[in-house]
């Protein structure tokens, strides 16, 4: 079954009220919404459910505030969804860069965002593949 969970016509009033739904699933559908509002975002930033952070960190208008407070998640695919995301500021993808998980530093060496300087580091990663998003990124000198 596939679920279409971005409805460009949802009204932020019935956004926010499945913001508050039970089932996690509704909630991701709330948070991949590109209508989601800021504060909405927010709020589901701390949701309890990894799954549910994971799309926030996803949504391409979520706040960098909530990027960076996302980017310090325990869970590493939230981290790599923040590391994903084309309007995480390259302070972020710099921290990021040594986190201890390689899939978040995979993430930051296929990010088009990502500066030289911090992709030269990565080349010198002990994870392979790390070092071959680094290859396949077009920053790369």
């Amino acid at each position: 079954m596939t679920w279409n969970t971005s409805n460009s016509n949802a009204a932020i009033d019935v956004l926010e009220k499945l913001s508050k739904d039970t089932n996690k699933f509704v909630r991701c559908g709330v948070a991949k919404n590109l209508n989601t509002n800021t504060d909405l975002l927010k709020k589901l930033a701390f949701d309890i459910d990894n799954h549910v952070r994971c799309e926030v960190a996803s949504n391409p208008n979520t706040p960098i505030d909530i990027l960076g407070k996302l980017s310090k998640d325990t869970n590493k695919f939230v981290r790599c969804e923040v590391a994903k995301n084309l309007n995480t500021n390259t302070d972020l993808l710099k921290k990021l860069a040594f986190d201890i998980d390689n899939h978040v530093r995979c993430e930051v060496a296929s990010n088009p965002n990502t500066l030289i300087d911090i992709l030269e580091e990565l080349s010198k990663d002990a994870d392979e593949y790390v070092r071959c998003e680094v290859a396949k990124n077009s920053n790369t000198p």
